[in-house]
């Protein structure tokens, strides 16, 4: 580490320029950055030493106790790691940090970022005085926020490294809570799924103490916020300002929670530079600065808003200050499609999604391991996204391979999904390289496929006809498709307690086990449409050219639309619960208690598989079970019931999310679309029960219906498995993309005896 160590990213002008402070004027105030020149960095140090200034203390004692965790909370445990202190100041109370990520192993490089360069570099000087670290690599940036935001990605390192973004001192306090929200998002919009967040914030404490805090007995407080005018006059050059002629006014507004320091004019002053020409009266008044104050609430909502999930919390009661730890959310996608053509934008946020798989959750340690017998290794999924893209894009395109991989298309053209009871029945695979490539090739041919053909569809330079906006559509759907299988594919890595994936933040709240049976929801006879609502133009498949009449895409074996009869049955409001299930196999004589394969037993104790590692089931025994169609089954049949048909289990959905013909329906709120990364409690209350985080298995076989034509650009995609062991699954589940679980017509299928999905199922009967 050396002091010298500091990368200048762009000009500070547009900060600092008389326009800018003009522009201010004309709305009474001047520019808070202006506080932070050099000497206002050395004024704001003293003020955390005022007795006053309790933030700073809260903020301090906070790090001290619980560096260690939050290290633990920030740092991933196996991709490279950097860390960027936004306002860094003189890093006092950030050397905590560094000695926590010190002693947790990891090698990280961590980036001070400020405004000023000779502040930075006292700031690390005094770094390189006291601390000599092994593991932590440390340099300055100066610049300003908009500046490293357009630079995020050359500080990341490799693709797949992790970047935290720290946020100390209560400087988001700055920014009134829109403000806040709409900060926060410009930097979760150029971070990755899983990046994290340290961000404190001071609370609503008392209007006394808040005040003592921004106008302490040594009148510090009050030079820094007169240095404001020292710094302006720099800026213009010349001393348009002098201090002597205001006074410091401080006021806490403590109904909506903000402080706010002013300069008040002592007598009529006229500032004046060239055409710019002020007059203030005697009394008026410049903000200089603003510091908003939010309870716990408001503080999440600002980082929901700013789409970070809270991972954790680490609070000082008394005073009431906390420190926020979060991460990138996944991103909000559209609930209700408009069209059918696939945005840029839709298609960039899946697309992150994919990369948070590949880059965050694969690594070394699992990528070529198979983790579900029969399938191929996670690194097959890797290539076989791109591959297909380029496969199916290149019919649009003049370009037929994203040069010079072309022998990737021999590999991942196609998975394999053998027969269970049989295995050496499968329909046709690629077939395996001698060698997978390293994950990180793999990575580079993913981002010249993205630029190669994805990009280029968006660029406006391409009027798409109505078969190639359906190559796109297929295309984004089969990556949307390949992710959640590969997620499912991922939990099963899981194979002890420790294995936590921080990555995904805290494991979700503990749910208590169910005190009641599932009610029961009676149905007459009725109708109900299967199929794509629209009339199916049958000639769209076989004659691609033929404009589509579709007012959205599906599957083959969503078309037709028809009518089917729906006799008499009753369903119950919500699926099997873990524990239900669990009562169940314990009733069973050892020799036939066969646990699921989303669960694990260590040492005579009971695990799920999930995204945050293996949970203790006892804590989650009111989430779905997940399981085989033939398990789930069997459990019907020990309760003299049955599970529902594709045609009950529709009109169910139709009944509780009042569906009619519409394409679409929205499922906000609900455990699918990337809304969570885990299931939802089952309740007790007898309200119906919905995309509760899995699929759901219905009793129909998967099979031709009247009126079905293969799919002409994927014609395997379904007629491959009409075997009579696939039976038709419905919903979603949280990690199904809206565009697929938010569409009534959409089937999936699996086959029964498959135990790796994310399938649930509930209790129906004939009436």
């Amino acid at each position: 580490m050396t002091s010298n160590n500091i990368i200048n990213i762009g000009s500070l002008e547009v900060l600092f320029s008389p326009e800018i402070i003009e522009q201010c004027l004309n709305v009474c105030q001047l520019p808070t950055s202006l506080l932070y020149d050099e000497k206002g960095l050395q004024l704001f140090d003293k003020i955390t030493e005022t007795e006053e200034y309790y933030l700073f203390d809260c903020e301090l004692s906070i790090l001290q106790r619980n560096s260690d965790t939050i290290a633990q909370e920030l740092l991933s445990p196996d991709l490279p790691n950097t860390v960027v202190e936004l306002g860094c100041g003189a890093m006092h109370k950030t050397k905590h940090l560094l000695d926590a990520f010190e002693r947790s192993g990891k090698d990280v490089n961590f980036y001070a970022l400020d405004l000023n360069e000779d502040e930075l570099r006292r700031g690390l000087s005094q770094l390189e005085q006291h601390a000599s670290y092994k593991h932590v690599k440390i340099a300055g940036i100066c610049g300003c926020f908009d500046m490293f935001l357009q630079n995020i990605e050359k500080f990341r390192g490799p693709a797949n490294g992790q970047i935290s973004i720290l946020y100390l001192g209560s400087s988001i306090g700055n920014f009134n809570r829109d403000s806040a929200t709409k900060f926060l998002k410009s930097f979760s919009d150029r971070l990755a799924i899983g990046d994290k967040l340290l961000l404190s914030f001071d609370h609503r404490n008392s209007a006394e103490l808040v005040q003592r805090a921004y106008d302490d007995s040594s009148h510090v407080t009050e030079t820094f916020e007169k240095n404001i005018l020292t710094s302006a006059n720099r800026v213009f050059g010349e001393d348009l300002f002098n201090e002597s002629d205001w006074d410091y006014v401080s006021k806490y507004d403590e109904d909506i929670g903000v402080h706010r320091a002013y300069l008040r004019a002592k007598k009529d002053i006229t500032i004046a530079k060239g055409p710019m020409k002020f007059d203030f009266k005697a009394g008026h008044l410049l903000l200089c600065e603003e510091s908003w104050k939010s309870n716990d609430n408001e503080c999440r909502e600002i980082i929901r808003n700013g789409n970070f999930v809270v991972n954790n919390v680490y609070t000082n009661v008394i005073p009431s200050y906390s420190v926020y730890v979060g991460s990138k959310s996944s991103p909000n996608l559209p609930q209700v499609p408009n069209e059918a053509p696939i945005s840029l934008e839709e298609w960039s946020q899946t697309r992150a999604i994919w990369l948070f798989v590949t880059n965050k959750l694969l690594n070394d340690s699992n990528i070529f391991n198979v983790w579900i017998p029969l399938r191929h290794p996670f690194v097959f999924y890797m290539g076989h996204i791109p591959v297909f893209n380029d496969i199916y894009l290149s019919r649009i395109f003049e370009n037929p391979a994203t040069a010079p991989k072309r022998e990737y298309w021999d590999w991942f053209q196609r998975g394999i999904d053998p027969d269970v009871e049989n295995p050496e029945h499968c329909h046709w695979h690629s077939q395996a390289p001698p060698n997978w490539p390293s994950p990180n090739e793999l990575r580079s041919y993913e981002v010249a496929s993205w630029q190669n053909h994805i990009l280029k569809l968006f660029d406006g330079s391409h009027a798409l006809s109505p078969s190639q906006k359906r190559i796109v559509w297929l295309c984004y759907e089969h990556v949307a498709m390949h992710i959640e299988t590969t997620l499912y594919i991922y939990v099963q890595s899981f194979q002890h307690p420790k294995q936590n994936n921080v990555i995904c933040g805290l494991p979700p709240c503990k749910t208590p086990k169910l005190e009641k049976d599932p009610s029961w929801i009676k149905f007459s006879n009725g109708q109900v449409l299967l199929g794509l609502p629209i009339q199916n133009d049958r000639n769209t498949s076989s004659n691609p050219e033929k404009p589509d009449e579709q007012e959205f895409f599906g599957w083959d074996n969503e078309k037709p639309s028809r009518i089917e009869q729906v006799s008499p049955f009753q369903i119950a409001n919500r699926p099997i619960s873990n524990g239900e299930y669990l009562d169940y196999l314990e009733s069973k004589p050892a020799s036939d208690k066969h646990y699921p394969k989303l669960w694990k037993l260590i040492d005579g104790k009971l695990y799920l598989k999930t995204m945050y590692g293996l949970l203790p089931l006892e804590n989650y025994s009111s989430w779905p079970v997940m399981a085989s169609f033939e398990e789930l089954n069997a459990y019907a049949a020990s309760k003299g019931c049955r599970l529902p048909t594709e045609e009950e289990l529709n009109y169910f959905y139709d009944h509780v999310l009042q569906r009619k013909s519409e394409a679409y329906v929205s499922t906000r709120g609900l455990a699918t679309g990337f809304q969570q990364l885990h299931p939802a409690k089952l309740k007790d209350d007898g309200t119906p029960q919905i995309f509760t985080g899995a699929w759901e298995w219905s009793s129909t076989v998967l099979d031709k219906h009247e009126g079905f034509e293969p799919e002409a650009l994927y014609p395997d995609y379904t007629q491959d498995f009409f075997d009579g062991k696939h039976n038709v699954v419905l919903g979603g589940s949280f990690a199904t993309v809206p565009r697929i679980a938010n569409r009534r017509s959409f089937r999936n299928f699996y086959q029964r005896q498959y135990q790796y999905a994310w399938i649930t199922a509930r209790l129906a009967k004939s009436i």
